[in-house]
């Protein structure tokens, strides 16, 4: 694992050492205006260059014991002994109906060894109880389930949310 911090304006503050992963999952969340920054995503792909980038705004980003506000936290994880797998789709794609858009998103992944699902959701146009109702229907409790919705501070305005894009609106993510 390798985690980071950058307030904005400042330099990447790493928690761990910095070392070179084998294919990680690279989670990133942050300020939804440091997200929509076309310059604060390079940054992030620069000192990130992975594929598993999966980005998500917060409402304070929490790494640590603290919280912070305009900033960016980044957890890399390298898997050993496991693998991971990530699908994503969009609400709008599904007439903003979370669980019809949970119910073919979960069927994306293969039922074999399925031990763990995490989902990331964008928050505003998302009913996250419809999303997790949709979702359970395939597996009937028999694997573990976390995860959260996208914030955007106390604006409530907008979240965005991505897979390897760049963040956006609508997005809905498992892993």
């Amino acid at each position: 694992v390798v985690q980071a911090k950058k307030i904005i304006n400042s330099e990447w503050k790493y928690l761990t050492e910095n070392v070179t992963l084998n294919n990680p999952l690279v989670l990133v969340f942050g300020g939804r205006f440091e997200l929509q920054k076309k310059e604060v995503i390079e940054d992030i792909r620069k000192q990130f260059p992975y594929d598993n980038l999966v980005f998500g705004s917060t409402s304070g980003e929490i790494i640590g014991e603290n919280v912070f506000d305009t900033s960016i936290v980044v957890t890399a994880i390298e898997f050993e002994k496991s693998s991971f797998l990530v699908k994503t789709a969009n609400i709008f794609d599904f007439d903003k109906n979370a669980k019809k858009l949970g119910k073919n998103l979960i069927k994306e992944l293969p039922t074999k060894n399925l031990k763990h699902v995490f989902v990331l959701s964008e928050g505003s146009f998302v009913n996250g109880s419809a999303l997790i109702e949709g979702i359970e229907t395939s597996f009937n409790n028999k694997i573990s389930l976390t995860g959260g919705m996208c914030g955007d501070g106390s604006r409530f305005e907008k979240t965005v949310a991505s897979f390897k894009e760049n963040p956006k609106e609508g997005e809905v993510i498992i892993i």
